[in-house]
């Protein structure tokens, strides 16, 4: 990602979940799930995302897929900012 969000979070939680008998044993670390690593090319980028289900008519069973973010949703820095020119419309 192009920002320090996770991280950030990450060692924020740590800091508060480390108060002395919060838990029964010490903590060892504290890691966000919801992220994911996407392969763009030769590029590997650390991306949150959401896990969604899907229902269908006639099926009892939902379908489990996840939807990866493009933004950062705690700052809303865009995660790819070189795929930001390639979105436009080619002015006519």
């Amino acid at each position: 990602m192009q920002c320090e969000c996770i991280e950030n979070i990450e060692k924020m939680l740590k800091e508060r979940l480390s108060v002395p008998g919060k838990f029964k044993k010490p903590l060892a670390d504290v890691k966000l799930k919801g992220t994911t690593i996407v392969m763009r090319g030769l590029d590997l980028d650390l991306v949150t995302c959401n896990p969604i289900e899907i229902t269908l008519v006639g099926q009892k069973k939902a379908v489990e897929s996840t939807m990866a973010h493009t933004f950062c949703p705690f700052c809303g820095v865009r995660i790819n900012p070189e795929k930001e020119s390639s979105n436009e419309t080619p002015n006519q």
